[in-house]
């Protein structure tokens, strides 16, 4: 890329300080600026494609890795799911059982969620908690990642239960 500048400025500076003796050498210099100009262009598309090959891979292996542990950890948080089913509250009032460790999560008692506001209150937080957007925000490992997606799911079925 460097190179193919160094030479189009090579070529202008020689057109323009009279080296070019003949007068058929303007279309020659103009081909050699123009096939300089396409090098310059397809070293750069080569470079983003090769960037955004790069991305993908990093994503997909990513996402293979966050698999992994959502299996990992899928029977214990649905046993956590079905043992609450549909019930919000105590999905709520046992979050820390499935958590990770140093959430920052503060168990919250069943009389803490007597009424619909307080029971609003606490969901809200838990999805500030367990939001899988938010927990990478927060520097989150992929575990961390796919035990809160899981999580969140369960979290918004209950809630939606609980609204009807």
């Amino acid at each position: 890329l460097a190179s193919a500048l160094h030479c189009c400025r090579d070529l202008y500076a020689e057109s323009a300080s009279g080296a070019a003796a003949a007068a058929g050498d303007g279309p020659e210099l103009r081909r050699q600026l123009r096939a300089a100009r396409a090098a310059e262009k397809h070293a750069k598309m080569k470079a983003a494609l090769a960037e955004q090959q790069a991305k993908e891979a990093s994503e997909a292996t990513r996402r293979q890795q966050q698999q992994a542990h959502k299996q990992a950890h899928r029977e214990r948080i649905e046993s956590w799911r079905n043992k609450n089913k549909g019930n919000v509250r105590g999905l709520l009032g046992s979050l820390q059982t499935v958590l990770w460790e140093d959430s920052g999560w503060k168990p919250i008692g069943m009389g803490d969620l007597l009424e619909p506001a307080q029971v609003r209150k606490a969901w809200m937080k838990a999805n500030l908690l367990v939001h899988p957007d938010k927990v990478r925000q927060r520097n989150g490992g992929d575990e961390q990642v796919a035990i809160a997606d899981m999580i969140f799911d369960a979290l918004k079925e209950a809630w939606g239960q609980f609204r009807n």
